[in-house]
């Protein structure tokens, strides 16, 4: 267990904004990894679930766009740890 050392509202704030940009950028990292990796693509592709994951045909959009946000996470989440 370790004390928050965060006093009063604004650093309250600044912590908490650090935390969620932290923890929201796990999944654009799966994307990232998931959006090059053809082997797996061509296995889900080959099971059910390629009727939910017919996005993975657009694999290097995604890529971008995942890269663009976690550009963007990384900056959020050192403004806000400063």
């Amino acid at each position: 267990y370790r004390p928050v050392v965060a006093i009063g509202g604004w650093q309250q704030f600044c912590l908490a904004m650090s935390r969620m940009s932290a923890f929201s950028i796990y999944p654009m990292l799966v994307v990232v990894f998931v959006s090059k990796m053809k082997a797996l693509q061509t296995f889900f592709v080959k099971t059910p679930l390629s009727l939910y994951m017919g996005l993975l045909n657009e694999g290097h959009e995604y890529h971008a766009h995942a890269g663009v946000y976690i550009a963007f996470d990384v900056w959020v989440h050192t403004i806000f740890h400063i």
